[in-house]
């Protein structure tokens, strides 16, 4: 009864990815964003794929946060959004007794001519990955 809970979970939110993906790429998404703690957001994600992914896995999750101060302004449903699809591909194709790293790191971004203090988030699995001259495909498709 659990598998078929997750496997409902995981196509309403396919569905859902799907109808954002259309609402961002005609431009009509909004974004709400609030003062928000990624790094709790992140332990919230796994706690999630802890519960709703991990029925059948031998995974160990590791967080890391070198970051000084991981609050942000954000839209917390987006980044939540983005965080359970990353993890939830590293689930799917790490195999059992392997860890998967999240790690978040202080940066900077460029903007106007000056420098924008800013958060990096990485997650690290031990997956077959996507070779590079696809990933290059997928990302000049979504900028």
């Amino acid at each position: 009864m659990q598998d078929i809970a997750a496997a409902a979970n995981r196509l309403s939110s396919l569905i859902g990815n799907l109808l954002d993906l259309a609402k961002f790429n005609s431009g009509k998404m909004i974004l709400d964003a609030k003062e928000m703690d990624l790094k709790i957001a992140v332990s919230e994600m796994i706690d999630e794929c802890n519960i709703l992914y991990m029925s059948n896995k031998k995974i160990e999750f590791e967080f890391i946060c070198d970051a000084t101060d991981s609050n942000l302004a954000g839209d917390r449903e987006r980044i939540a959004q983005v965080l359970r699809n990353l993890f939830y591909n590293a689930i799917k194709f790490t195999n059992d007794n392997s860890v998967i790293t999240a790690h978040i790191t202080d940066s900077e971004i460029k903007c106007d001519n000056r420098c924008e203090r800013a958060l990096h988030f990485s997650i690290e699995d031990q997956g077959i990955g996507v070779p590079e001259e696809e990933l290059t495909s997928i990302l000049n498709h979504l900028l």
